[in-house]
């Protein structure tokens, strides 16, 4: 059994994320490759130091609350944005 950490499966979720809020890459090889990327360094990382693995961590998160200040304030709708518009939405009256 693989013992990987719950650290490195942290910093994959992160990557994941982040890689959600940024652009698509317009080459479809680049996009497989980089959809592959966060559960490849999730396997990887599980050998690295953990306070190396926590700063990455530390970092991505930092990373998505920029990159979604920043696609807020230009009106662009994020995938949490609409997760968060369909779970939470009240239900129209009907007419």
């Amino acid at each position: 059994m693989l013992l990987i950490g719950v650290w490195p499966i942290m910093y994959g979720v992160s990557m994941w994320a982040l890689q959600a809020l940024s652009p698509p890459p317009t080459d479809p090889t680049q996009a497989q490759i980089f959809a592959i990327l966060p559960f490849l360094f999730t396997f990887m990382f599980a050998a690295f130091p953990a306070g190396l693995v926590i700063y990455w961590t530390w970092s991505n998160s930092l990373s998505i609350l920029q990159q979604y200040v920043i696609m807020r304030r230009q009106g662009v709708e994020t995938q949490l944005d609409k997760f968060l518009a369909k779970r939470f939405a009240r239900p129209q009256p009907a007419d």
